[in-house]
């Protein structure tokens, strides 16, 4: 705006915009809609902490603490929608991403707030019982799976499923949210809808709309850009400032790098390779998919020195880290001797074992299979260990004692991949239920692997 004057701010007149990206989150759409807008932008790279909660730095950019967040001139602008249409006003009058006629604007303005205020809610609360589930103590954790799984049978799942069919039904009648035009309300809703479809799968295949409806987005060359952005910062060190100034035209798709042994470029790469680690070639500096390498996370990251098989002819085999201590995680931290014993250690076992405990008693509470339930826990809280003598009654579907690991194989499937958690290192891992059955049955263990995850609830 210029003198009182009705004009457009365009691209080629903006100070470039701030924003403010913390991973896993909703400045996705953000990152989405300034590539939408060719508009210059800054990204600063927010990284979440061990609770997967946004950082306390946040709040000097915003009392609230959130993300997205970006910074325009003197202004900071928060809350997805707000910025979504912040930004369409003040930059994107000539890109047509809001509906002119009353019908259209009447579903833009809806699905804008609908997201947030009805749907977003089901999946967050979905999330944060998901966290709640894997990071239970071992001792509580049949307890806590068996009150999340409740509440996920009877409340979330279905309210998840309501709004599936709610969105399947409106991309039916519409190619987009608000009409036959690509608009704001599709970048808003692009980030839910990919969450709902995974949090359901792979129970709701059937979404035959929803599904063209996101492919018809992924297809788009800004939201390209900026998934490509995203992959890219997931790359670099915790807490590096990623500062990628924004092309006004796509590049030529043939001319983007090509990685690892499947030669991939980041637009072909699909979900599974997305969750795949990749690892750095020590040799050639060339980055390669562990699946596609038949390395594993949890021996990748106990590699010094990664040799891809082509380096490793030269270079030779890839080299391990060396044990400079007993007591802390980091085994090879070779200046450790005045550092704490950690949990999980050599060390830390050895004191265990030498140590005499007195009876669990006084900090248990001992329960009837059916007196533990969601509403005793919401009444007298959960402070102590539970033990259930009996299970009768405790409606939890258990297996016979006597079913033995092959059984179980055959029953979820060779493929199906579990959590292990490396009792020294304390960090999970992924391991197929073929390669955890063959290293249980191993005689060389050199790792203690706690698996936490081989529950019967609803098998």
């Amino acid at each position: 705006m210029t003198d009182g004057q009705n004009t457009t701010t365009t691209a080629s007149n903006v100070p470039s915009i701030k924003l403010y990206w913390l991973n896993e989150s909703r400045a996705d759409r953000i990152l989405f809609l300034l590539e939408e807008l060719e508009l210059p932008y800054d990204i600063e790279k927010v990284e979440r902490g061990p609770d997967k909660l946004a950082p306390p730095d946040l709040k000097k950019i915003h009392p609230l603490g959130k993300s997205p967040v970006i910074k325009d001139g003197d202004k900071v602008v928060a809350e997805s929608g707000f910025i979504i249409d912040y930004l369409i006003d003040k930059y994107g009058k000539d890109k047509n991403l809001k509906p002119t006629n009353s019908d259209d604007l009447f579903h833009y303005n809806y699905f804008l707030h609908y997201i947030e205020g009805s749907l977003m809610p089901i999946l967050v609360m979905k999330y944060i019982f998901l966290n709640v589930q894997k990071q239970a103590p071992w001792i509580v954790k049949p307890v806590v799976n068996g009150i999340c799984n409740k509440v996920d049978t009877l409340y979330l799942r279905p309210n998840m499923k309501t709004h599936l069919d709610f969105l399947e039904g409106e991309l039916g009648q519409r190619k987009w949210l608000a009409g036959e035009q690509f608009s704001g309300a599709d970048i808003q809703a692009g980030f839910a809808l990919e969450m709902l479809m995974k949090l359901l799968s792979p129970h709701e295949d059937s979404s035959t709309n929803i599904s063209r409806y996101l492919k018809a987005m992924h297809e788009r060359p800004a939201y390209k850009r900026a998934m490509e952005k995203i992959v890219m910062s997931q790359r670099n060190s915790t807490n590096e400032k990623l500062k990628t100034k924004n092309s006004s035209s796509p590049s030529n798709p043939n001319d983007e790098q090509r990685y690892c042994i499947c030669q991939k470029r980041e637009d072909e790469l699909n979900d599974d390779d997305n969750n795949d680690f990749m690892i750095e070639c020590d040799g050639c500096n060339g980055w390669f998919h562990g699946k596609c390498v038949d390395l594993a996370d949890r021996i990748a990251d106990d590699i010094e020195k990664y040799f891809c098989n082509e380096c490793s002819k030269q270079q030779g085999p890839s080299i391990f880290k060396q044990r400079k201590n007993q007591h802390r995680r980091d085994y090879s931290d070779a200046n450790a001797d005045n550092k704490p014993t950690q949990s999980g250690t050599q060390d830390f076992i050895n004191k265990l074992k030498r140590k005499i405990f007195p009876s669990c008693e006084p900090v248990i509470t001992r329960l009837k299979g059916n007196q533990v339930t969601a509403e005793y826990i919401a009444k007298n809280g959960f402070t102590k260990p539970i033990l259930v003598a009996n299970r009768d009654g405790l409606d939890m579907t258990l297996p016979n004692r006597t079913i033995t690991l092959a059984e179980i194989n055959e029953l979820v499937g060779h493929d199906r991949f579990i959590d292990i958690i490396d009792c020294e290192k304390q960090v999970t891992y992924k391991m197929s239920f073929d390669d955890y059955i063959e290293y249980f049955e191993s005689f060389e263990r050199n790792k203690i692997y706690n698996v936490l995850s081989l529950e019967i609830s609803n098998t």
